[in-house]
């Protein structure tokens, strides 16, 4: 049988890990296996490496760093392109792509002395608009997968050879990846030798990529070893990716877009935005990265703005993006944790560039969906209100500890909200019938406000004013509702305040609360998260809802992080508490994604009766209160 021709791309996926230096020794490891492999199999080879690795090498294996130059000068070794921290690029503006490319670029040029001219991410997303941008670049080529260019064609053959892309005067080549191939490469020698025959004899070259293993040097050592077994066994014809240009193009695509690969979106899906569609804890913060670049823009010189967003550049890892669990995606709640504080300290630092100081407020469409929300500033809180939809909070945000409470991971991928309202009947007598009306929405009032910019001398409010209507019981209610969310004297207090009025002549009997999707954690261990109500310790171990009647003082402290928020009411209120609770397709395990606390009272009102409630937060960085 003829030898196989083989373009091979070797990648590491940059690990999402809070201690980034562990990886340092795998990381060298894996520089050692590279050139052992190019030495004894005298194969060419292709290589991605995030721009982390890169320093890493440089700084711990020079020589074989100065051995690589050389197998590049000789054709043997190609390095190639990508994002510096290997971003899901489309989904974000220009100025940001060019920097991650910029940034890589310029340190594969500096440590192995070569431009890179192919352009490669792991998550394989890819829309036409990229074409442009790779092209400025200097790239010449990117890898798709071989599916969505079988789409884009029509086909359900085998898409080999490459095809070009063009887009506002630029083009870009479009090599296919074998997926088929790549899944048994590293498999037993008769598995891939039924699927190399079953490629018959082609002049085609077969591109592959294989993601290099980071979880032990064993896995290292023993990936590297199935390589070599299987390249000395299989007479394959190796060659670079560059070389595949040489071969003839298998004609023109446009519009192709791709998804991308190992990011959670069904089959049916066409375009990685759709992310953002599916899990609005990915969209938020996607939104809060373009507001934190757009910040930067406005208020900052042009040297201090590419440092900021330089600290932009790692919150662009299909992480933070991907509809996964495992802190391979944000349902895991160390992601959104750690991707929502890592956004505060930008902010934190355009601020203090910029020179801000004291409260203020922006109206802006922040969320892109058409309508404006309000966004309230003081030195220590932020919060993001949406007054378009029952005036509820997208976030609220702790700048000392860079926590935004509000990060909840919705399994219902509801959105997810602080400050909900609802009128619900008083016939729920326990916490599963009040669980369950939550859940389906019952009497959310959510009929837009009109807001008013109140500032004064210690304080900085908006007052919002709406006729909300629900159906209590099966008849129809209307409630005057003024809502004031009110930033006071204290850099680290927060005032919600209600006056309701009964717009109808009819006695109302209900239960008024407000419904808040916390992003708390549920740990165990000595310095373990808290509960207390009226200043008595609550269990967390119960597995079921829990109702606490007449509350004065609510306070939750996270010991792990070191902060603490309490509620304190202007009269006691009922709290509903419960998990918010994810789960992996599988029935098992569960995840705790957060905690919903509900904040009820008895309204007793006469037709066009009167009544107000006031909730008073505050936040402490040390996990106590004076």
């Amino acid at each position: 049988m003829k030898p196989q021709k083989l373009s091979l791309l070797l990648y590491i996926k940059d690990p999402f890990d809070l201690k980034k230096g562990s990886f340092d020794v795998l990381y060298s490891q894996i520089a050692v296996e590279i050139r052992k492999l190019l030495e004894e199999c005298k194969i060419r080879l292709s290589l991605y490496l995030p721009g982390n690795v890169i320093q890493v090498w440089n700084k711990q294996n020079i020589a074989d760093i100065v051995w690589m130059r050389g197998a590049i000068r000789e054709g043997k070794l190609e390095i190639v392109g990508g994002g510096f921290y290997d971003a899901m690029l489309p989904l974000f503006p220009t100025e940001l792509q060019e920097l991650q490319l910029k940034e890589h670029f310029c340190l594969v040029e500096k440590v192995f002395q070569t431009e890179p001219v192919g352009y490669f991410n792991s998550s394989m997303a890819w829309e036409i608009g990229m074409t442009e941008v790779l092209a400025k670049q200097g790239f010449r080529y990117t890898l798709v997968s071989e599916k969505s260019l079988q789409d884009t064609l029509g086909r359900a053959t085998q898409v080999t050879g490459w095809y070009t892309a063009e887009d506002r005067d630029s083009v870009m080549r479009l090599l296919p990846i074998c997926q088929n191939l790549c899944e048994v490469l590293l498999q037993e020698s008769s598995t891939l030798q039924a699927k190399l025959e079953s490629l018959g004899e082609s002049e085609t070259t077969w591109v592959v990529t294989q993601a290099i293993p980071l979880s032990s040097l064993e896995k290292i050592g023993a990936f590297f070893k199935r390589l070599r077994e299987n390249f000395e066994q299989f007479s394959f014809q190796f060659w670079t990716l560059s070389h595949v240009l040489e071969e003839s193009s298998g004609g023109k695509v446009n519009l192709m877009s791709d998804i991308g690969m190992n990011v959670g979106l069904p089959a049916g899906s066409h375009s990685c935005r759709e992310l953002l569609l599916r899990r609005p804890e990915a969209d938020l913060m996607h939104k809060q990265l373009l507001i934190a670049n757009s910040h930067a823009k406005s208020l900052l010189p042009e040297k201090e703005l590419l440092g900021v967003q330089r600290k932009l550049l790692p919150l662009m890892a299909p992480e933070y993006y991907a509809d996964l669990y495992d802190n391979e995606g944000v349902r895991s709640p160390v992601v959104r944790w750690k991707g929502n504080a890592s956004i505060i300290a930008v902010e934190e630092e355009i601020e203090n560039r910029a020179k801000l100081d004291g409260r203020r407020v922006e109206v802006s469409d922040f969320l892109r969906n058409g309508n404006r929300q309000i966004l309230v500033n003081n030195s220590n809180l932020q919060f993001l209100l949406e007054q378009r939809k029952g005036a509820t909070l997208r976030s609220l945000v702790y700048k000392p500890a860079q926590l935004n409470l509000v990060s909840a991971f919705q399994q219902n991928g509801d959105v997810p909200r602080a400050f909900a309202d609802h009128l619900l009947p008083t016939s729920l007598t326990d916490m599963k019938q009040i669980d369950a009306a939550l859940n389906d929405g019952q009497g959310i009032l959510s009929a837009p406000y009109d807001y008013e910019i109140e500032r004064k001398e210690n304080s900085l409010g908006v007052m919002l004013r709406a006729e909300q209507m629900a159906d209590v019981a099966g008849k129809e209610h209307v409630l005057h509702i003024d809502k004031k969310f009110e930033l006071n004297r204290s850099n680290s207090e927060l005032d919600v305040r209600y006056a309701l009025t009964n717009g109808t002549f009819s006695d109302l009997e209900a239960y008024f609360g407000t419904e808040l999707n916390l992003g708390v954690r549920k740990v165990h261990g000595q310095r373990a998260y808290s509960l207390k109500i009226n200043g008595q310790s609550v269990s967390l171990d119960a597995s079921v809802p829990l109702l606490f009647p007449d509350a004065t003082v609510v306070s939750l402290k996270d010991g792990l992080l070191s902060y603490a928020f309490r509620f304190r009411f202007s009269q006691p209120v009922k709290v509903a508490l419960n998990w918010i609770m994810g789960s992996h397709q599988t029935a098992a395990p569960t995840v705790v994604q957060g905690v919903r606390l509900f904040l009820f009272w008895n309204l007793k009102l006469q037709g066009q009766g009167e009544t107000d409630f006031g909730i008073h937060m505050d936040f402490s960085k040390r996990g106590f209160f004076l």
